[in-house]
């Protein structure tokens, strides 16, 4: 990618148009390697037709075939077949036949998938001579007909292919390549009892992906090309816990953690962000003009997105603002691009690292999946378990789906009130059970006495408000502090960031308007609570003041309005007076606060992609330097929130031990948090409703 940059900023002074396209086209093969395949494919349908026009057949058909494994692996098959069909068709009339063999070669792996074994096989002997012996694709050849192999159970068969593709691809270095093969190894392996040497061969596959990860330039390179392989990560871990050897657990553990938010681990560990927002000069001056353009550009149509009255055009605004993200997008990773193949970046931490770093009165709960299969880690100072077959995750997912339906029902304005109100909360209570019997039951006297638990969730877990599950007597929030981590390694990462040196303040942040009046009232409060406060409320929130403050506040308080999208986490933020504060802008500030609160809604909102890395303003302040934040995963009424956070501060102003965990969790115990109906105080066992604020997204 370093070099295509390079060749690419020269090309784009040039007349010769031909020459750009086809670099282009390349590129896109090179992305889809990593795994960025709607990037690629979005590139493959621009510059195709431009292929055309100019004459450029052999690169025609060769970016039709990039475009046809795009519709594959995004699971448009029949559209797939379509453009191999096509292509190897073009390829047959230019005479090419080593093109031609390799497009073959990949519609016999799309068959293999499909099932068609017996149709596989054909396409692989047609395409076999057209191959004309050259290593790569020989390689290629063996692992396909391995695979086949493998899935008919011929595993001896398979084995002297994989050997034969083995011995032909390992001088040759290519490690993704070489990844692939030593993990289909392993399978055979296991298969055959084989239960030592399979270890071996996956661990070593392992070390060609971080290899491969460690050199790429952009997080979102590396994210991409992690998560189009965590199948190896699970397969290796799963292997070394049914081996049961003394050092299995740890051993686990460790890979699991190396599949779990590495590039935000990497970020806490000090690894360089893009920033063009401020650079000036040099050889990247017009990409930053560019990507400052587009920016003001987004920022403008995201502030027309949520005006009353937006109506019909917000469609037509959001289309504009999805074009515009995907071209600063692009700019980023070529910039990321430019700066040269990276070193590796920070290791994920053993177990051992995090018992010896756990406080004596923590327990982490550490849950992973393995395909279907859900297990967790519990883990103290000084003793650790391992336990397998919580449950099945699509039975988790499922369950979880039912509990957002519960939740979704009771928002409704009203919905809450009278005797319906009890019937929903008897609704989401039983959903919580069944969520508790799936997810904790299991552990649940190991848990029982756990005054504070430090809680990695997995996959459709991050979503779940694990906190406030229902054992039948109670909330599990009730019995115990509950934060939560992306991740064992960050939590340890981000624990040893050195504090402030210097006298501590404490910044108040409040931007409201006439939805929510009482967002300015819950700053001032907070000023008052809190000493030494620099406050910004009303119009001098803005987007520039907010930045230059967050960097020497020790503590952070936003009272504004949040937005989450999944689909354009990079566009999510906070409203300030002027402007919205993005994702982009908040982890390129140099933060180092003890504490972040967003008091706003769905300020804890995640996407989860690739390799189990989160995207939400939790994630991005962290990255940025901030110890701990707290988010809601729901809407929040302003005045609720207030009262909220009045009580948490007051918590911790009397109480210099109390951890923003266990001053919200008090908070908590003492505000109800029904939707649509705000009452006065109460007592958890007589609330309501049972899921009130979600997310004390506390690392401590």
């Amino acid at each position: 990618m370093y070099h295509f940059e390079k060749a690419r900023r020269r090309l784009e002074t040039d007349t010769a148009e031909s020459h750009l396209l086809r670099l282009i086209a390349e590129q896109a093969e090179a992305m889809l390697n990593l795994g960025l395949t709607r990037d690629a494919q979005r590139t493959y349908e621009e510059v195709l037709p431009k292929l055309e026009l100019c004459g450029l057949a052999p690169e025609t058909a060769r970016a039709r075939t990039g475009l046809a494994r795009c519709l594959l692996a995004l699971g448009e098959t029949a559209a797939g077949r379509n453009a191999l069909a096509k292509a190897a068709a073009e390829l047959g009339a230019l005479g090419n036949d080593s093109e031609r063999a390799r497009v073959l070669l990949l519609d016999a792996a799309v068959a293999a998938d499909l099932g068609d074994l017996d149709g596989a096989a054909a396409r692989l002997a047609e395409c076999a001579p057209g191959l004309g012996g050259r290593p790569m694709d020989v390689g290629m050849l063996g692992y396909h007909l391995a695979r086949i192999a493998y899935r008919r159970g011929n595993i001896d068969e398979a084995g002297r292919s994989l050997a034969e593709a083995i011995a032909i691809v390992e001088p040759l270095a290519i490690a993704p390549l070489m990844a692939d093969l030593l993990h289909l190894q392993g399978l055979l392996d296991l298969s055959r009892a084989r239960a030592p040497e399979a270890i071996n061969h996956l661990r070593s596959a392992l070390k060609h992906v971080e290899r491969v990860r460690g050199s790429l330039q952009a997080e979102r390179f590396r994210a991409a090309f992690l998560g189009n392989r965590l199948d190896l990560y699970t397969d290796t871990a799963r292997a070394i816990l049914d081996f049961d050897s003394p050092d299995g657990q740890a051993e686990a553990f460790h890979v699991i953690e190396a599949a779990k938010s590495r590039s935000l681990l990497d970020q806490t560990r000090g690894s360089a962000v893009v920033d063009w927002t401020h650079t000036e000069g040099g050889s990247d001056a017009a990409l930053n003009e560019q990507a400052r353009r587009l920016f003001g550009e987004i920022n403008a149509l995201y502030a027309k997105l949520v005006e009353p009255g937006a109506g019909a055009r917000a469609a037509q605004w959001r289309s504009a603002v999805e074009t515009r993200e995907r071209e600063l997008t692009a700019i980023e990773d070529r910039l990321a691009a430019a700066r040269g193949p990276a070193n590796l970046f920070a290791p994920p931490v053993r177990l051992d690292e995090v018992q010896a770093a756990l406080p004596s009165d923590v327990t982490l709960l550490e849950f992973a999946i393995l395909r279907d299969e859900l297990i967790a880690w519990v883990v103290t100072k000084n003793t650790r378990r391992l336990f397998r077959g919580l449950a099945a995750v699509s039975d988790v997912e499922r369950a979880g789906e039912r509990l957002r339906f519960q939740i979704n029902r009771a928002l409704r304005p009203g919905a809450v009130d009278g005797p319906r109100g009890e019937r929903l909360a008897a609704d989401a209570r039983a959903e919580l059970g069944t969520l508790w019997k799936l997810v904790i039951g299991p552990m649940a006297d190991m848990l029982r006495d756990a005054p504070r638990v430090l809680v990695v969730p997995h996959g459709p877990l991050h979503a779940l408000p694990l906190h406030a599950l229902h054992d039948g007597a109670s909330y599990w929030i009730e019995r115990a502090v509950i934060g939560f981590a992306p991740s064992a390694s960050v939590w340890r990462h981000v624990t040893d960031r050195p504090r402030l040196s210097r006298a501590a303040w404490n910044l108040i942040v409040g931007a409201g308007d006439e939805l929510a009046p009482n967002i300015e009232t819950e700053a001032r409060q907070v000023a008052a609570q809190l000493a030494s406060s620099l406050t910004l409320i009303g119009d001098a929130a803005t987007g520039s003041a907010v930045r230059s403050a967050c960097p020497a506040a020790t503590r952070i308080h936003f009272a504004c309005h949040a937005r989450f999208d999944p689909a354009l986490p990079n566009s999510s933020g906070l409203r300030l007076a002027d402007r919205w504060l993005t994702l982009r802008e908040i982890v390129a500030l140099p933060l180092q606060a003890d504490l972040v609160t967003l008091a706003a809604c769905e300020s804890g909102r995640s996407v989860v992609q690739g390799a189990d890395e989160l995207m939400g303003l939790y994630r991005t302040f962290l990255a940025a330097g901030a110890r701990a934040v707290i988010g809601s995963h729901w809407l929040v009424h302003d005045e609720i929130s207030a009262r909220t956070f009045h009580e948490m501060y007051t918590t911790q102003s009397r109480s210099a031990q109390s951890s923003p965990a266990d001053s919200l969790r008090q908070a908590c115990g003492r505000r109800t948090f029904a939707w649509g109906s705000y009452e006065d105080d109460f007592d958890f066992r007589r609330s309501r409703l049972p899921v009130r604020r979600d997310g004390v997204w506390a690392m401590q």
